[in-house]
């Protein structure tokens, strides 16, 4: 679980690798009802739950998605696996 706090973002438009320690809380799931970016106006990432296309109902889990990745990447990294 050597990177499960990194998460790629992007700052200034360029792809960066920045340390969130509080981001991966969130379960993973390929279709996620939350998102994370970094925001420019504050320096810091930020977490976004998607209301758009769904409502999401007090209790209800947030998941985000890590990304399309096999299994040895997500064990590797996230210390889980599909």
């Amino acid at each position: 679980m050597r990177s499960s706090r990194i998460f790629e973002c992007n700052y200034d438009g360029t792809k960066v690798e920045a340390f969130s320690p509080i981001t991966d809380i969130f379960n993973h799931n390929h279709v996620p009802n939350a998102h994370y970016y970094f925001n420019n106006e504050t320096q810091m990432m930020t977490t976004e739950v998607k209301k758009e296309n769904k409502q999401i109902n007090r209790g209800e889990e947030i998941f985000q998605s890590y990304g399309k990745k096999n299994n040895g990447h997500f064990f590797n990294n996230y210390g889980f696996f599909l």
